[in-house]
Order: structure tokens, then sequence, then C-alpha cells
């Protein structure tokens, strides 16, 4: 029988798991950020932890492509990698291969500052699972299998029309 609570009238029969899927993964970031310090340090931006965490993950990347990939517009790009430069958390290098071209890369102490943080993070889930006692929480292949989850869904919504 499908719920008639208030947050579920009106929802196809099925779209309840998937708003409760949501549901969730807001409340745990909420969480993160609440137990875990903050999810950047105060002289950051938002749009700067998230350029940040970008040239983590792609290292060598254009500041195109970063508005791409993250819905940034380009000037507020532009603003992040400057505001990074001057921190010291990222550099622009010219493209190897056009001349006319920039790459933006993390400095050493931008990957030790997103480290630390993605460090205290996984501690905080780990023990927060351990807490639960949560079945198969220290297996490896549900780690792995929730996180490839969630990474298809981020491409999903970031291929997502606006």
């Amino acid at each position: 029988m499908l719920d008639s609570s208030p947050t579920t009238r009106g929802l196809a029969p099925d779209d309840h798991r998937w708003a409760e899927l949501a549901d969730r993964i807001l409340a745990v970031a909420h969480q993160l950020q609440l137990h875990g310090g903050p999810v950047l340090p105060a002289a950051l931006t938002s749009a700067e932890g998230t350029v940040l965490r970008m040239l983590i993950q792609e290292p060598g990347i254009s500041s195109s492509a970063i508005a791409a990939a993250t819905g940034i517009k380009r000037p507020n790009v532009s603003a992040a990698l400057r505001g990074l430069e001057r921190k010291g958390l990222a550099e622009r290098r010219g493209h190897p291969h056009d001349g006319r071209g920039v790459t933006v890369r993390p400095t050493e102490r931008g990957v030790r500052l997103v480290s630390s943080l993605r460090g205290r993070r996984a501690a905080l889930i780990r023990a927060a699972l351990q807490r639960a006692a949560c079945p198969g929480a220290g297996d490896a292949t549900t780690v792995d299998a929730v996180v490839e989850l969630l990474r298809s869904l981020q491409a999903g919504l970031g291929a997502a029309p606006r």
C-alpha cells in the first residue's frame, strides 16, 4: 500500500523510493557538515571549495571544463581560481598542446588540505556506520558499490538539462 503522508502524496508509485534516497543524501551531507567540522576551511568560499575538489579529481583541467562539470558560471570559476591561486592552493599552466590554452592544477598545499578534509570525513563515516551496526559497513565491496552508485548519480545530474 502506498504511503499517503504529505511527503509522498502525489508521487508516482515508485517515486517515493527515489524521494527517500534524495532526502537521505541531503541529510547525510548535513550531518557530515554538522559533525565533521567545516566541509571547507573558513577561508574558502563555496565556489573555491567546489573548484578545488574538481582540481583534485581532474588535475590539468581547463576553467571552461570546470564550469561545465560543476555548473558554476565561467566568471565565477575564474574568480574562484584567482582566489585559490592567491591562497596558494591552485596554479595555472600553459596547455601542453595548445599555447593559447591554460590548464589548472592543485598545488601540493591544496592536495594536502583536501586530503586532510577527506580523512576526517572518512573517519566520521566509518565510526557512524560502526555505531549504527550497519551490516556490510566494513565490507569494501559494499562501500565500493555505494560509491559507484553515487558517482553515477552525480554524473547523471551533471548531464541533466538545466
